[in-house]
Parts: C-alpha cells; structure tokens; sequence
C-alpha cells in the first residue's frame, strides 16, 4: 500500500475525532442531546402517570365500587378512592422529581465533568 493512502486515512481518523468527536460534542449535547433527554424524562412521566391510573382514578373516584349505590358503599368507595388517589399522587410526584434530577444531571454533567479534569489536573501538576 502506497502512503498516500495511509495519509488519507490517517486524516479522516484525525478530523472525524477531533471535529465532530470533540468540537461538535458540546453543540450535539446542548441541542439535540438535551431535546432527547427532555422526551425521555416525559416519557417515563407519563408511562407512570398511565401505568398508575390516575386519569381512571379520578374519573371514577365519585362512582360507587362493585355497584352498591347505598350510602355506606359509597362513602366506603369514595374514601377507598380518595386514598389511593393520594397514594398514586404521592409516587408520581416522586417520579416527576426524579425525572427532573436525571435532566438536570444532564445538563451538567458535561460541566461537572470539565471541573473534575481541570482540578485533578492541577492536582498532578502539583506533584
């Protein structure tokens, strides 16, 4: 193989790492990284919000369980919905706090990143 080949290839590898492996990294994960993560967390927000009923719990959450239409049956049903209402309530506001943890840890985590290099760095430099 003659060298210009290598010099061909060897010049794909640099600019394809160093431009869009390192330069154009900061720009991809502040737009369209940044976006993703965003659908993700309400992705996981919603599939939680369906997965625990809570459109069908408040829906139903004044309707007598199992058909008794006596006062005890649905004062039984409306407390017993009340409180797994609150219950589902509880977990999708811990799901909705923990969603917006993983997207703020998104964001910075290129940044926290950053810092942590640049003071180990000047911690050997020290040495």
């Amino acid at each position: 193989m003659d060298k210009t080949f290598f010099k061909k290839i060897l010049k794909i590898i640099l600019i394809d790492f160093i431009v869009y492996g390192i330069l154009y990294f900061p720009i991809w994960w502040y737009s369209k990284g940044i976006y993703k993560a965003l659908l993700k967390c309400f992705k996981i927000f919603t599939d939680a919000w369906e997965g625990l009923g809570l459109s069908i719990q408040v829906k139903y959450l004044f309707k007598p369980m199992y058909g008794q239409r006596d006062v005890t049956g649905i004062l039984i049903s409306f407390f017993m919905r009340l409180i797994m209402l609150m219950f589902k309530l509880i977990c999708v506001i811990f799901v909705f706090v923990f969603c917006s943890f993983l997207f703020i840890s998104w964001s910075f985590l290129p940044i926290i990143v950053i810092y942590g290099i640049i003071v180990n760095y000047k911690f050997l430099l020290q040495r």
